[in-house]
């Protein structure tokens, strides 16, 4: 395997300066609504250090989260409204130092289907080539931080699907042999290749390793009671008890909710909000903006897209992020409601 893409790698860890926002010093903001912000209130001085432990708790069960935080704030200056007092920034700072690096797994290997020729041009083999290092020319196998199972033949013709559930038993063969490593398995051929869904999906679902993560629609369709619901909401939207009274409707017949959250700004955290206030999982997925400032949004909704399992998108009709979201929660195959303001 070749060595990690740069922005899977961890930096040399260093502490952050956790200042006031009103300190007059340029600082990255970690308060209410941004990327780094703690979803959980505080009301009184008196709930100050629960806060924080339940900060310290909910992190690290964000995998996510924590290697952006690596990536970002190592010697960074972190603004809040708490500084001086103690607040959740402390907990970033100690991330930023690299003393919760053992916490930290790392990404996932992207199997995508590919090729036998190793043209990476679209589709999930676009992202492997230019997210994960996948080498042009490799259509069989582990090609950068990637695995190439092909779904094509040399000139791009959709391979029987009898042979690809064969190149998807070799890799399930590999992955076992490789305990150590954690593969994401997108939905191999079903997109591109046309090939049928069902075919693929039910032999993955019988036949993965427990080291192969699998596209949520897929583990829905196994287990219908796992719900990973995507809330987007566009930047428009405002009104918190709409949005709580529609997802009240809307989940009321689900169990074991997560709602998971792109932690974009004020309106990505009414969605948040919610699953706090409803004492929910929250799974919160940030754009890595800092390793590809044009894409990082589209690539944030691809992977919200393959974990999840619903989407609820308060959509005002203008937002183009929104309107992505919905447009690959279809291609995906997840539950759909779209909301109006």
């Amino acid at each position: 395997m070749t060595a990690l893409p740069q922005w899977l790698g961890l930096p040399p860890g260093a502490p952050c300066d956790v200042l006031h926002c009103k300190s007059g010093v340029d600082s990255v903001y970690i308060g209410r609504g941004a990327t780094y912000g703690n979803p959980f209130p505080m009301r009184g001085e008196h709930e100050r250090q629960g806060i924080i432990d339940s900060f310290r708790g909910w992190l690290a069960g964000q995998p996510e989260l924590l290697r952006h935080v690596r990536q970002t704030l190592p010697g960074k200056r972190i603004g809040c409204y708490c500084s001086p007092k103690p607040c959740h920034g402390d907990v970033l700072s100690e991330v930023a130092a690299g003393r919760w690096d053992h916490l930290i797994p790392e990404e996932p290997l992207l199997v995508f289907g590919s090729n036998l020729a190793g043209r990476h041009g679209k589709g999930a083999a676009k992202s492997a080539k230019l997210e994960y290092g996948a080498v042009p020319g490799v259509g069989v196998g582990i090609t950068g931080h990637a695995y190439a199972l092909p779904t094509k033949d040399h000139v791009l013709k959709p391979l029987p699907v009898t042979e690809v559930l064969r190149h998807i038993t070799t890799f399930f063969e590999v992955g076992a042999a490789l305990p150590h490593l954690e593969f994401r398995m997108t939905r191999v051929g079903c997109g591109l290749s046309g090939l049928p869904e069902t075919v693929i999906r039910d032999h993955v679902l019988a036949n993965a390793p427990c080291n192969v993560q699998l596209p949520g629609a897929w583990l829905h369709h196994f287990d219908p009671s796992i719900s990973r619901v995507v809330v987007a909401v566009s930047r428009g939207v405002k009104n918190y008890t709409k949005v709580e009274r529609k997802l009240d409707a809307l989940l009321s017949r689900l169990g074991n909710i997560e709602i998971v959250s792109p932690g974009a700004g004020a309106s990505d955290s009414l969605g948040e909000r919610y699953a706090v206030e409803r004492g929910l999982k929250l799974r919160r997925m940030p754009a890595f903006w800092h390793a590809f400032p044009r894409q990082a949004g589209h690539i944030r909704n691809r992977r919200m897209s393959w974990y999840g399992t619903h989407l609820v998108a308060f959509w005002d009709g203008h937002d183009r992020g929104t309107r992505g979201m919905i447009d690959l929660a279809n291609e995906d195959g997840l539950s759909l409601r779209v909301i109006s303001p």
